[in-house]
């Protein structure tokens, strides 16, 4: 959830609630459906600023050379109070919004609101925002550009609120399905575990949530595939093809797919294919946001197959027990098994 503080530092929050015109209403509007917990921030924010009078005065040289040394020294700090939170991002926006929230301060309240003869860039303002699913959650909203997502528990996307000229490009980590908002001019891309997805207007699935593997598998329209640690450069995919990327072996191949397993994720299935035991107590933990104890699995070997939709965890487990032959007992978020 967004503050106040979040939106009175948006140049392009400002200018929508000062002079908004209907590309900034589009935006806004998608903004909100894809963060509706927000509303009363942004509500806030706005009157806040329909309220602000300022007088027209240009700040002097010695307060710019004042700003320009807090940003100097305010970026050798790390911000607990960023919105995007994360290790090696391919959006480094530490340095970034430290810059912004400073200048925004300083300068920008006296300089925005009024008409001038030379538009000031609003770009290098943008901010970059972040949504994730948890253990035991999925979540599903929409970008700045119409694009739709779905992210799988335990997976995070990070992208910019405002995508620039020339691409929309995000960041995945985990696994998400994308339904991509055609705009021949502005490809769309998907980075992910040092790999690059390109489409313009297509549906796709990304599972990176094994360190050292990566899948992408293609539902509709055409994608390239790029990868810098193993030398790909755009490997095209058709509909119904997925590309298998082993980061340890160094090595990929391309392979048809069944569309409805690969998504069912999405339509609220667990879906299991000849899956070990670990595998198998993996994907419980993430669907269900549960912690797992065993007893006596020294010799547990499983290559288990099922599918099961919108069922509990208990239902699931019984289900399982059966073929397995284990006990099992659940206790709020904690589960024990015994074989």
């Amino acid at each position: 959830m967004y503050t106040r503080e979040f939106f009175l530092m948006n140049p392009e929050f400002i200018r929508w609630v000062k002079s908004s015109d209907e590309d900034l209403e589009i935006y806004w509007k998608n903004w909100l459906e894809a963060n509706p917990e927000s509303l009363q921030a942004l509500t806030e924010a706005r009157e806040l600023v329909r309220g602000i009078k300022f007088e027209n005065k240009a700040p002097s040289k010695e307060l710019e050379n004042q700003i320009l040394s807090e940003i100097l020294k305010e970026t050798a700090y790390s911000d607990k109070n960023q919105i995007v939170i994360k290790e090696k991002s391919l959006f480094d926006v530490r340095i970034l919004f430290k810059v912004a929230a400073v200048f925004v301060l300083g300068i920008l309240l006296s300089w925005y609101f009024y008409p001038r003869n030379e538009e000031i860039p609003v770009k290098s303002n943008i901010a970059y925002l972040e949504k994730a699913a948890g253990l035991g959650e999925k979540l599903s909203f929409a970008l700045p550009d119409g694009t739709r997502v779905w992210l799988n528990s335990n997976s995070k996307l990070a992208f910019p609120s405002l995508f620039d000229d020339s691409t929309r490009t995000v960041e995945l980590i985990g696994e998400g399905y994308f339904e991509v908002a055609k705009d021949e001019n502005k490809p769309f891309k998907v980075i992910t575990n040092n790999s690059i997805t390109t489409a313009i207007g297509t549906s796709f699935n990304i599972n990176s949530k094994s360190k050292d593997k990566l899948k992408i598998s293609l539902i509709t329209g055409i994608v390239a595939i790029e990868d810098m640690e193993l030398n790909i450069e755009n490997k095209i995919l058709q509909p119904t093809e997925q590309i298998l990327i082993n980061k340890t072996s160094k090595n990929f191949e391309i392979r048809n797919f069944e569309i409805e397993s690969e998504i069912a994720w999405k339509e609220g299935k667990l879906v299991f294919e000849n899956n070990t035991f670990d595998e198998v107590i993996q994907k419980l933990i993430e669907w269900y946001g549960v912690e797992f104890s065993f007893e006596n699995t020294k010799n547990v070997k499983w290559n288990f197959s099922g599918e099961y939709k919108n069922q509990s965890l208990e239902l699931v487990l019984k289900s399982m027990s059966y073929v397995e032959d284990f006990e099992f007992e659940i206790k709020e978020k904690q589960v024990k098994i015994k074989f």
